[in-house]
């Protein structure tokens, strides 16, 4: 796995990347998942053509957070992003997770208890899944 981008922010009042990000940040970080590599006119273009100075200080501050790197090609700046939407949402995830763990100890694994009756089948089988993982590496005692 990459190295964690570290969680800065989490709005509990938000849902989806909006937890993370603030809205421009989110869509443009949707943009550059979807296509990997891009100047920022092409995010523009990608986007419907928002201000583009708008852009270019929230790419560059996504840079500065190290969820976008850039390197220069002849003019303009290419961006990346530095993980896989998935590889970054793993990442966040462990974070919190952990956060909530080391903060709020037995609380938090008993809420995470009550909230397994809201997991769909397939939740419920990564979960297990996850369970059965831990057990075999010793991390969990039964």
């Amino acid at each position: 796995m990459t190295k964690p981008i570290p969680v800065q922010a989490f709005r509990l009042d938000q849902t989806g990347l909006m937890r993370l990000f603030g809205e421009l940040e989110a869509r443009i970080m949707q943009v550059m998942w979807e296509i990997h590599e891009a100047t920022i006119q092409d995010v523009c273009d990608r986007m419907g053509d928002p201000n583009y100075l708008t852009v270019t200080t929230v790419m560059n501050r996504l840079v500065f957070k190290n969820v976008l790197s850039r390197r220069r090609e002849g003019k303009v700046y290419v961006y990346t992003p530095v993980q896989t939407r998935d590889q970054f949402l793993q990442s966040v995830s462990l974070q919190v997770v952990e956060s909530l763990l080391k903060d709020f100890g037995s609380v938090a694994v008993t809420q995470f208890a009550e909230a397994v009756d809201e997991m769909s089948d397939e939740e419920l089988a990564a979960l297990e899944q996850a369970i059965a993982r831990a057990r075999q590496k010793g991390g969990a005692t039964t």
